[in-house]
């Protein structure tokens, strides 16, 4: 199973990389994230990478080419900060996880597992 993890450099997208590591039905991840980590150090040397911003549109076309080929998508990108600008708030948040299924969708991925900070 090919599996991207979106939002794989944060907290909980860090851990996710911890627990697929090593798992035999596993056989790659692919962790996109807007600012890409130092893939020499662990969890994150064990995956390929792709950087994308989920809040703009533009991005369904190149993250549906990204995810071609995955099995599923783990959707853990969202902001809880700065409360203060909500719209930054709802482009990442909602608009976000929109680009992210349609991308899925024109992928032709068969899971998708997306959280929430809410």
């Amino acid at each position: 199973m090919r599996i991207a993890v979106i939002g794989a450099t944060g907290n909980v997208g860090t851990a996710v990389l911890r627990h697929l590591n090593g798992r035999t039905e596993v056989e790659s991840v692919l962790g996109i994230a807007r600012r890409l980590p130092d893939t020499d150090a662990a969890p994150y040397a064990d995956a390929q990478w792709h950087r994308a911003d989920i809040q703009y549109s533009e991005v369904v076309p190149e993250l549906a080419e990204a995810l071609s080929g995955c099995d599923a998508v783990i959707h853990l990108a969202w902001l809880i900060q700065p409360n203060s600008e909500r719209s930054l708030l709802r482009r990442v948040n909602v608009d976000g996880t929109r680009h992210v299924l349609e991308a899925a969708a024109l992928a032709g991925v068969g899971q998708a597992v997306v959280a929430s900070s809410v």
